[in-house]
């Protein structure tokens, strides 16, 4: 996004912070129904749900890696220690950056970003 022409929520949903922000969201959304189903256990789950990340920890990292999915788990399994084990279990890159993705694009659309703006315009543009 151009900084000077974009809204500072628009720029907000579309920053590399937000992107890490939406897979992680994604990784303990499926960890909680993996959970549910008895797949990981009480303790880790708990552990799981402090997950966090630094975006310039995940960039170092992904200097190594090649890979910015991996370099993501890594980062991040590594803030939970042994639970870390089940982030990204049974998914595809493809699968957490696609729905990843969905959820800033359902933000950019939702109240007040987009149709916020947009009510905005259309009330100045009014005779």
């Amino acid at each position: 996004m151009i900084e000077r022409y974009t809204r500072s929520e628009m720029a907000w949903i579309w920053s590399e912070r937000r992107k890490l922000e939406a897979w992680l969201e994604v990784e303990l959304a499926v960890c909680e129904v993996l959970a549910e189903r008895g797949v990981i256990p009480p303790r880790d789950i708990e552990a799981l749900r402090g997950a966090s990340f630094e975006v310039e920890a995940v960039k170092e990292r992904e200097k190594v890696t090649d890979h910015d999915m991996a370099a993501f788990v890594d980062v991040v399994a590594a803030s939970v220690g042994k639970a870390g084990r089940w982030l990204h279990y049974g998914l595809t890159s493809s699968d957490v950056l696609d729905t990843g993705l969905a959820l800033q694009l359902r933000d950019a659309g939702s109240e007040p970003p987009l149709r916020g703006a947009v009510s905005e315009l259309q009330a100045r543009l009014s005779w």
